[in-house]
């Protein structure tokens, strides 16, 4: 591939970012340029399961669903995956000797019957942080091995795709924080900085301030109610320690009160606006749902 197409490919990486189904025409656009019959993009937990993501190109919605459903646990490539340095594309005969993927549940009762028979990958972050971002690509049993020269042209785009990643989940977050903000609700969502102040609320943070009487030092978030003022500040701290690679687990949800009455909390991630300069450019938005009754089991709610 020539420069000029090279470029143009790097350039389509950005144009796409604002939807996760651009990744196809990304590959379709790739495979002018290298020799794979199918790929995944896909984004995993610490643990190599699969999350919230996972995009396919020119791979049978069949073969999809057994893999989603069943062997993505039994996948001798990602878990060799998730133990060896990120960011370089690794061939599959570099993550499993062939005579011991050939043994493998993986190869014999998946493989083999979707005509996969070598693949490359690579994390283009760290997973152990968190979420994994994962790139594979795929070959049949009529092709070949990836050869180092393919691998190290993959190996360019890493940065490029690392960067494209994280602009969507930025917008990603950016979306959600404003819906929950300036969508009416019946829960309060206090969006604060690392230092505890808060940048904006919604009507429902407003009136719970006001019913609790707190009042914030300088602008900081400070509820009168001990218990949920300790209870928000502890879920902001585990995020920014998240953010800052200091905690790959971090506890997000919470519940506080008793039987019949309390409340709901999560912290999620968010940018802050552009407007507001600071240390760390992440903000945690904070929500809080009273409840009474039965708490809901899902946060998702939230």
């Amino acid at each position: 591939m020539d420069a000029k197409n090279l470029s143009n490919l790097i350039a389509e990486l950005y144009r796409y970012t604002t939807s996760p189904q651009g990744w196809n025409q990304f590959f379709s656009s790739l495979k002018q340029g290298l020799d794979f019959s199918s790929a995944t993009f896909m984004i995993d937990d610490a643990r190599g399961e699969l999350s919230d993501q996972i995009i396919c190109f020119d791979q049978p919605d069949e073969v999809v669903s057994a893999y989603a459903g069943h062997f993505a646990q039994h996948d001798a490539w990602a878990l060799r995956m998730l133990v060896v340095p990120p960011l370089s594309f690794l061939g599959s005969e570099e993550m499993v000797a062939r005579k011991d993927l050939l043994q493998t549940h993986f190869y014999n009762d998946f493989l083999r019957d979707a005509d996969i028979r070598y693949s490359c990958g690579t994390y283009i972050n760290d997973p152990s942080q968190g979420h994994g971002v994962k790139m594979t690509f795929q070959r049949t049993h009529r092709h070949k091995p990836f050869a180092r020269d393919e691998l190290d042209f993959l190996d360019l785009f890493i940065p490029h795709v690392n960067h494209a990643v994280t602009t969507y989940q930025r917008l990603r977050h950016q979306q959600h924080a404003k819906s929950a903000l300036h969508t009416p609700g019946q829960h309060a969502v206090f969006l604060v900085d690392s230092q505890h102040r808060i940048i904006d609320l919604n009507e429902s943070a407003q009136r719970l301030l006001s019913d609790q009487g707190s009042r914030g030092s300088g602008q900081k978030l400070a509820l009168k109610e001990w218990a949920l003022d300790r209870a928000v500040r502890r879920l902001c701290q585990q995020l920014f320690a998240m953010v800052d690679g200091q905690l790959s687990a971090p506890q997000l949800y919470s519940r506080l009160g008793h039987p019949g009455s309390g409340y709901q909390l999560r912290a999620d991630p968010s940018p802050l606006p552009a407007s507001v300069t600071g240390h760390n450019e992440m903000a945690a938005l904070a929500n809080i749902k009273s409840y009474q009754g039965e708490p809901e089991l899902s946060h998702a709610g939230l």
